[in-house]
């Protein structure tokens, strides 16, 4: 509604999100930026007392669709809709660009910080932050 009325000019949204919302036909201009902006997070939590309410076979069953199985089960399923949402904007002829070096640039710069407070919090709980956000990168840039 915002879009369509001419309040908002753009959204920041992940691309399954213009799929989802139905953006294709009120959005011109798509920026796709090398390694995205953001990561999410998939969980999957349990009353105790009902998990420990099901049998050892039901238990057994929940702990291995737990985990890290959820999480890459939920994020291929997140990247098949993101890639579902870039194939529906080249369809409605959305104009799609690669972020520019320096715009990489002007979001690390904004973001750094941020991850730098991150890296220190965790720090006292002695977590080497420095170590997992590089473990983490080399991770997604593997898949």
């Amino acid at each position: 509604e915002l879009l369509s009325n001419g309040v908002a000019d753009g959204v920041f949204f992940p691309a399954e999100s213009v799929k989802s919302f139905k953006l294709s036909k009120l959005i011109k201009h798509a920026t796709s930026v090398p390694g995205g902006l953001y990561n999410t997070s998939f969980f999957l939590v349990a009353n105790s007392k009902k998990f420990d309410g099901l049998s050892k076979d039901e238990q057994d069953a929940v702990m291995r669709a737990s985990g890290e199985n959820f999480a890459r089960i939920a994020g291929k399923a997140w990247d098949a809709a993101d890639q579902a949402g870039w194939g529906l904007m080249k369809e409605a002829g959305v104009s799609i660009t690669a972020a520019s070096d320096g715009l990489v640039d002007e979001i690390s710069a904004k973001t750094g910080p941020i991850e730098a407070a991150w890296v220190d919090a965790v720090k006292e709980r002695g977590v080497d932050g420095a170590q997992v956000m590089k473990d983490l990168r080399a991770e997604i840039a593997a898949q």
